[in-house]
């Protein structure tokens, strides 16, 4: 089971994931009109004084088809009746389709139907689902109206962790991003091991095991890129029989590409604040860095209820933390 927060659109293991799931949302049922939907922020509404200014307490949600707002009550009631219903798009009968007709709730979840021959339509076999704060019974439209408005003040980090971890939905970068074509068009070719000339200064970390060194090696410059982080676990052969050397190597190859991948995984989910992946953590300590002398490293172990790939994440701190003489 794989369940964490989003980040970037396109560089998200978790969306890559839904993608290709069976695209479970959970829906409610309208108090007013009966009409049954999944509850999206687009219907989240809220007034604004003459500055422009949010008016949180004027925060409501809005039914998508009779548009007849919730009362918190009303909200809360719907939530204690809930059914999961599969939404990915298919061809069925020589026709696209999005789902809008469903089989009987089974095993938990309502299967979506051709509305053609009526079959059902999409597989079951990969199911994943998605649910933002709206359904968080213990957090009020308002106070995730209001946390908005926290976002918005305080910049484009702060919004995409807000879509990130409050919208379970990824965060499309904006205008300012160039485009991938065009930082691909300027990369640098040069061997493995190699390091490219943006490089101002190469560290190199080695994590002792019992059984195996961890070695990583980056190269920064103004930004960080990691150039070799990979695992070199390996177990001794020496005394052991051709076949049985040659299966330990078969295992080794394979318990460090399951480090890699894992190591993949987690750069996602390396910012303690769910605004950054490991590479932008890297390119902020460098910044701090260079422009002030130092930058510090907290390491955050977390729960292993709390859904991480790999329980611990990194927080960058600059160097006004540090005490001066």
């Amino acid at each position: 089971m794989l369940a964490c927060s989003p980040t970037v659109a396109g560089r998200s293991a978790i969306e890559a994931s839904y993608e290709e799931s069976d695209q479970r949302k959970p829906f409610v049922c309208c108090p007013h009109c009966s009409a049954w939907q999944a509850m999206e922020w687009e219907q989240v509404r809220f007034d604004k004084d003459e500055d422009g200014k949010i008016i949180t307490a004027s925060a409501r949600y809005e039914c998508v088809a009779c548009e007849r707002p919730w009362s918190p009550a009303q909200r809360l009631a719907a939530l204690r009746r809930i059914e999961w219903r599969q939404t990915r798009p298919f061809t069925c009968c020589g026709e696209k389709q999005v789902p809008e007709q469903w089989a009987p709730l089974a095993h938990g979840v309502r299967r979506a139907l051709c509305r053609c021959c009526g079959t059902l339509a999409v597989s079951n076999e990969h199911a994943g689902g998605q649910a933002s704060k709206l359904y968080a019974p213990k957090q009020t439209i308002r106070e995730t109206v209001a946390k908005f408005a926290r976002a918005l003040k305080r910049g484009p980090e702060a919004l995409r962790a807000f879509f990130n971890t409050q919208l379970a939905r990824t965060w499309k970068e904006g205008v300012d991003v160039p485009e991938w074509k065009d930082v691909y068009a300027r990369r640098d070719d040069y061997l493995s091991g190699t390091v490219s000339h943006g490089a101002l200064i190469l560290f190199a970390g080695v994590n002792v095991q019992k059984d195996r060194l961890e070695v990583s090696i980056w190269g920064f410059g103004r930004i960080g890129t990691g150039i070799v982080p990979r695992s070199i676990a390996a177990r001794p052969v020496a005394g052991l029989s051709e076949e049985q050397a040659k299966r330990v190597r078969q295992e080794d190859a394979a318990f460090r590409a399951a480090l890699q991948s894992l190591f993949l995984a987690w750069t996602d989910e390396a910012d303690s604040v769910g605004a950054h992946d490991f590479y932008g953590l890297q390119a902020i300590a460098v910044t701090g860095m260079v422009e002030g002398g130092e930058s510090f490293t907290r390491l955050r172990t977390r729960l292993l209820s709390d859904g991480l790939t790999v329980p611990l994440q990194l927080q960058v701190l600059n160097r006004e933390i540090a005490a001066t003489a």
